[in-house]
């Protein structure tokens, strides 16, 4: 029996792909495997013609076009994303074509990086940085850097130099409340990475089972109560029309003054107006994001001079590890399709 063509426009790792090279005959779709390069969809449209099984990752793929796989034979389609926005799911529906996600393939590595994040927070470590790469904190040049002076207590302060005076005392995790808005893939992890600090952690999340928090040693609270107590509160959301915009001025002041934000989900939850007005007032003492309104960021966004603001390049999920999760699902994914089976990971999910 002939084995199902598949086109594969995303990274497969080790020992995932020879397992799937076993099952299907593969072609890399290599202008579709190139990060950040993906073609326009009406130059690649014709690329994929013919496949049983054609699995992408950002490429946006609209119903002209998956209407015209559908006609050369494609039965199942799969995207290597939490959340495959780049998908006409509806259109995969009225054809008749199962579509696969990778949910959580990321999740391990952002919940790192939000524990990151909160550290840096915490121990002003940007403020830091900032201050030795521009000097500040530096002394004249030595004569000699391997001639030690008789010092016995060391500190990083004399007559010229005095950097507890010149950077804001940092705060420990331990005994800090963590306020977690959405308690999925990442905000499960997240939870457990801050019960190991200490911290307290309450989780917002109408959609999950009150007893999955509980049972992840946090405490399942309403928004209010949420807000309210936080010391810093991450962002754990999908954009959806029900949460674009939701973290907005009515958030911000019902929140504890003085406390931080960390966004490491999407940027359009959070209203940026708001934002910035919390962080000029001091209601926010601090915030840290992965994520912005327009990307690359606009050299001129105000939170770039802003010293209690972190902003990072949307890195919190970009590490060497999610292709291994990605290519594991992918594969499950295609042997149930080939054997009959339900799918583990559809999109929509299945209530």
């Amino acid at each position: 029996m002939e084995k199902p063509r598949l086109a594969l426009g995303s990274p497969m790792a080790e020992p995932y792909l020879s397992q799937l090279e076993a099952l299907c005959q593969i072609t890399p779709v290599s202008q579709l495997c190139t990060p950040g390069m993906w073609p326009p969809e009406a130059e690649f449209r014709n690329t994929c013609l013919g496949y049983d099984i054609v699995v992408v990752e950002a490429d946006v793929l609209g119903e002209e076009t998956l209407a015209l796989w559908k006609g050369h034979g494609l039965k199942l389609l799969g995207c290597t994303r939490g959340n495959p926005l780049n998908v006409d799911a509806a259109a995969c529906k009225k054809l008749g074509i199962p579509l696969f996600y990778t949910p959580g393939r990321n999740a391990q590595s952002v919940a790192e990086y939000t524990m990151t994040l909160m550290l840096m927070l915490q121990k002003h470590i940007q403020r830091a940085m900032k201050g030795m790469g521009t000097g500040a904190f530096l002394d004249a040049p030595a004569a000699d850097i391997y001639d030690l002076p008789p010092i016995t207590d060391v500190t990083w302060m004399n007559e010229r130099v005095n950097v507890y005076a010149m950077l804001p005392l940092g705060e420990e995790l331990y005994g800090r409340t963590l306020g977690l808005i959405g308690f999925g893939a990442i905000g499960r992890r997240v939870a457990k990475m801050a019960l190991a600090f200490g911290m307290r952690v309450l989780a917002y999340d109408p959609y999950c089972d009150p007893r999955a928090v509980e049972d992840a040693g946090a405490k399942f609270s309403s928004l209010e109560e949420t807000l309210g107590a936080a010391d810093i509160l991450s962002i754990h959301l999908p954009v959806t029309k029900e949460t674009t915009g939701m973290v907005n001025e009515s958030w911000f002041a019902r929140m504890k003054d003085g406390a931080k934000l960390i966004n490491t989900a999407r940027a359009a939850v959070v209203d940026q107006r708001a934002m910035l007005q919390a962080l000029e007032s001091g209601k926010l003492a601090g915030a840290a994001v992965d994520v912005m309104w327009i990307e690359p960021c606009p050299a001129n966004h105000p939170f770039l001079s802003m010293d209690q603001v972190i902003v990072l390049p949307h890195q919190a999920g970009a590490t060497v590890d999610i292709d291994r999760w990605q290519s594991a699902m992918v594969l499950e994914e295609v042997k149930r399709f080939l054997a009959g089976q339900p799918l583990q990971n559809p999109f929509p999910r299945q209530a």
